[in-house]
């Protein structure tokens, strides 16, 4: 996954009970809180934000009850969600990007499944790219990624 744009420092830390969890900026002195996820019981870590070339990122969280993904600008400002609905997303692949599209796992099909879907980061375009009833997916998703440049996701048809 893309690390944060090298012009700062990103940092999440998370409270005691975890009840919270925030998502910061710091350079140099300054600290300043991007995201701050809070619930009465437990925030789940789903991963890291995952940067984007623009400066924004996609979170994945459960502030709905289901587990989702969000885009936000490099501020800390909501966008919009990517995905909604009473269905999770189970691992997120990450982005292809250029082109937008962010590829996940979820349970949109089916509750028990695990199926591959890509979505553009404007919530359009929902596509499952797995097989109903396969027992492996149609698709392979590839990710890589470096220190110097954000990461690529790729996907692969079977012959």
């Amino acid at each position: 996954m893309p690390t944060a744009p090298a012009s700062s420092t990103r940092c999440r830390t998370a409270s005691r009970p975890g009840s919270n969890l925030n998502t910061a900026a710091l350079d140099g002195s300054d600290v300043t809180t991007l995201l701050r996820e809070t619930t009465k019981a437990w925030v789940a870590p789903n991963g890291p934000p995952v940067w984007l070339r623009d400066g924004s990122f996609v979170w994945n969280s459960e502030r709905t009850g289901w587990q989702h993904l969000y885009h936000y600008r490099a501020d800390g400002t909501l966008i919009r969600p990517i995905t909604a609905g009473e269905w999770d997303v189970r691992t997120f692949h990450g982005v292809a990007d250029p082109g937008g599209w962010a590829y996940f796992s979820g349970t949109e099909r089916s509750y028990i499944g695990g199926d591959v879907y890509r979505i553009k980061l404007d919530g359009t375009g929902l596509t499952r790219l797995s097989q109903a009833g396969a027992r492996t997916p149609r698709t392979s998703v590839r990710r890589s990624r470096s220190t110097s440049t954000p990461g690529a996701t790729c996907t692969r048809r079977p012959p």
